[in-house]
């Protein structure tokens, strides 16, 4: 399972849960339990992993997009006078 460069550590300890569900599930199936294919284990969980990938890699991990998803809309934009205008400034408060 290929983790994209960059990405918060929680998305490599993700990988690690879905390699690990790929390993029972091939062992299982060389034992004769699950009745699949070989390699089908490994695919299903390659795919899972993917479709979590997509719906949750946003670059941050799951505590901070928590955090963000509870300050941010209710941030708004403070516009400073022209004369002192250098950088973007917002006044924050958690959402209710």
């Amino acid at each position: 399972m290929s983790i994209p460069d960059g990405a918060a550590e929680e998305v490599g300890r993700v990988a690690a849960r879905f390699a690990l569900v790929a390993f029972a599930g091939e062992l299982a199936t060389r034992y004769g339990v699950t009745g699949w294919q070989a390699g089908e284990a490994f695919r299903a969980a390659r795919r899972c992993f993917r479709e979590w990938l997509a719906e949750n890699n946003t670059g941050q991990a799951a505590d901070d997009r928590a955090l963000f998803a509870r300050w941010l809309p209710s941030c708004r934009p403070i516009v400073p006078p022209a004369s002192r205008r250098t950088t973007p400034h917002r006044k924050c408060w958690p959402a209710t």
